[in-house]
Order: structure tokens, then sequence, then C-alpha cells
């Protein structure tokens, strides 16, 4: 595929890592409300994680890597610890948390092999961190088999933050109108939004791949989120706004919840290119603040018969 005007190879990734670590209290702690916060701690204290953490130190809009809040393992499924309230993790209390990062070689993770470091994030509370398994995608990798008419549930774990800009038409007269404009997140999983967000993340992190091959980046998310708008069907959902607080002085609105779309497509290119949009949110997440626990989503195929 031909890169994005004003992109080269140098400029993308070889593969995406999903990176699963376990975390154990060695001693009663609090954990913020938005336990991601913990995690980016923990990326400043633990040697092994410098990748992670020049990426944190980055002024990249749209950063390579995201981070999930911490999980609990109940029955065989993970719940997801996200509020806005502070809690206390007892002693010996184990989680589990993800960090997704892209890479162009994989020497740059040869540190992170046999993670295993007792570190404080704050006086008086120690814990363990280990690194777990380990996930290589390459971006030829990133796909979802959908068929015309295919059925995709999407779930929104943590809240997703979609700006309500995203879909402003890139055109110079009408951006000078609304660049003044307070943004805000829409409060809805419009398929617009979500598929222009991902392919601005694609096309960030595989220019060599580009998912749609228009004159700029600017148009090629902006005509992907016009196309799933009409063909990517909200056919049920099942969602509601939250309000978190990031920090003491800032809040923010997002949407948690679910969302069954129908996929009004015959065009298998077409169909291939959002399957790889939607397998890149299931290792990346969607949404600003993908850093900090935000946009987590799970993406899955439904049959029909479970419409």
């Amino acid at each position: 595929m031909d890169s994005l005007r004003g992109t080269s190879l140098e400029d993308g990734y070889s593969y995406i890592v999903s990176m699963w670590f376990r975390l154990q209290f060695l001693d009663d702690g609090v954990v913020p409300g938005c336990s991601a916060k913990l995690v980016k701690t923990l990326c400043y204290l633990v040697p092994q994680l410098e990748i992670v953490r020049k990426l944190y130190d980055s002024r990249d809009r749209i950063k390579p890597f995201s981070v999930t809040p911490l999980m609990k393992i109940e029955g065989g499924s993970q719940r997801v610890l996200m509020s806005s309230r502070s809690w206390r993790a007892r002693r010996g209390d184990e989680f589990v948390f993800r960090i997704s990062v892209a890479v162009r070689d994989l020497d740059e993770l040869s540190q992170l092999q046999g993670v295993d470091e007792v570190v404080s994030p704050r006086p008086g509370t120690k814990v363990r961190i280990v690194s777990d398994r380990f996930e290589i995608l390459s971006p030829d990798a990133l796909r979802m088999d959908l068929e015309p008419y295919s059925i995709v549930r999407i779930r929104f774990l943590t809240p997703t933050l979609l700006s309500s800009k995203l879909m402003a038409p890139p055109l110079p007269q009408f951006l000078s109108k609304v660049r003044n404009v307070r943004s805000r997140y829409v409060l809805y999983p419009s398929s617009a939004h979500i598929c222009c967000y991902l392919t601005k993340l694609w096309n960030k992190l595989f220019p060599q791949m580009p998912v749609s091959r228009k004159l700029t980046e600017e148009w090629s998310a902006y005509f992907m989120g016009r196309l799933c708008e009409v063909t990517m069907v909200t056919m049920d959902l099942g969602v509601k706004p939250v309000t978190l607080s990031y920090d003491v002085r800032r809040k923010v609105r997002g949407f948690v919840g679910w969302a069954l779309y129908e996929l009004c497509l015959e065009s298998r290119k077409v169909l291939e290119k959002v399957g790889r949009l939607l397998a890149l949110a299931n290792v990346m997440g969607v949404g600003k603040t993908r850093s900090m626990g935000f946009g987590m989503v799970e993406v899955e195929k439904v049959p029909r018969r479970e419409e």
C-alpha cells in the first residue's frame, strides 16, 4: 500500500506488543480511583519500563501506546477498577493490568523480559510487579474477519472520550470558524467518531500501509468516519454518561456501556478496512487519554442468532 503524503516508511512502527503484568500489594495501600495513575507511577519506578516512561514524556497528540486500569480477576473474568473515588487495597491483594505499545524493533523489548520488582509507589506501601505474558502483533495480523452484514458488539469498559470536533470537515474555511470553539466529548457511541479516531490512530502508527489513502491524513480519517456513519449502523445500545475526577482540578465526562452494529456493506475491501480498525481498538483502545486507562474497549463479532 502507498504511504500517506508527508510520511515515510521510517515514520511507521512494525509491531504492537501487549504486555500483561501482575501486581501484588505487600502492604495495605490507597489506590486512586483512576487506577491507571498507579500504573503510570510504576512505569517511572521500574527501570525495565523505560520505553513506556519515554512515551509518557513525549508530546505526541496521539500517543503510540495505551494502558488499562487495574483489573481484578474474579471467577475467570476481569473486573475493571476505575471510579471517581480512591479505594484501599489490602496486603496480599493481586491485580493485573496491560500495557500495549507500538515498537519499530523487537529488540526494544529485551529489557522487559522477566520483570520482577518490588517498589514503593507511596510511602509505607510496597508492591511487587511481575511480567506475565506478551502478545506481539504485526500490522498484517490486526484484522477481524467480517462478512457482508456482519454484526459486531463493542463494549466500552472505561469512559470513552471522543472529541466533538473529530468529524469537522478538514476544510480551512470551516476549521477557522470552529478553531476557538471549546471541544467537548460526545456521549454516545457514534460509529463516525469511533472510526474517524481509529483511522487517525492507524495512520499514525502505520503510515507505510494506511487504511485509507486520501490526500492527507485528515481527509483519510474524515472519509472513513463518514463511510462508517452510513454503513456501520447502530442496531441496539446500552450506554450511559459518566463523570470521573481525573485529578483535583479536572473532571472528564465520557460514556460506558455497549453498542451493537450491523455492517451494511458488501464490499470486501471496505470490510477489510473496518475489520482492521476494530482489531486495533481491541488492542489500543479508542479516544483520548488512552494512556491513562480511558477508552478501553472489547470488540467481538456476534452471530445473528444472538441479536
